[in-house]
């Protein structure tokens, strides 16, 4: 979550910056890049706790994830265990006739000579 807040506020920057540099005149594709680059600067001067905490939180949720890892227990969410059930009531055995080494059941040899052999 704090990284949410973090972009929000950003994000929030930008719009500020903008609607201040259009005020001021600014106009067109300029407008964004400056709103960008001075939101940029501002964010990296008022930002600091927000912009800790979500790098604590990411590192938090890293390091948890690489001790599950570590002691074997797998990292999954409930949208991977509920995909996962799901195709295990819908997988099936595969289709012998795709396989690429399959030989037709209903095939006969020729025989009758290539003409390539006489």
């Amino acid at each position: 979550m704090p990284f949410v807040i973090y972009s929000v506020l950003r994000l929030a920057l930008i719009a500020a910056a903008a609607v201040v540099l259009y005020l001021a005149g600014m106009r067109g594709w300029l407008l964004a890049v400056v709103a960008v680059v001075v939101a940029l600067c501002l964010s990296y001067l008022f930002l600091n706790g927000p912009r800790t905490r979500a790098a604590q939180d990411i590192a938090a949720r890293r390091a948890r994830r690489r001790a599950l890892a570590e002691a074997g227990i797998a990292v999954h969410g409930a949208d991977e265990d509920s995909e996962d059930g799901e195709l295990a009531g819908s997988v099936t055995a595969p289709d012998a006739r795709f396989a690429p080494d399959a030989v037709a059941d209903d095939a006969e040899p020729d025989d009758e000579p290539d003409d390539d052999a006489r």
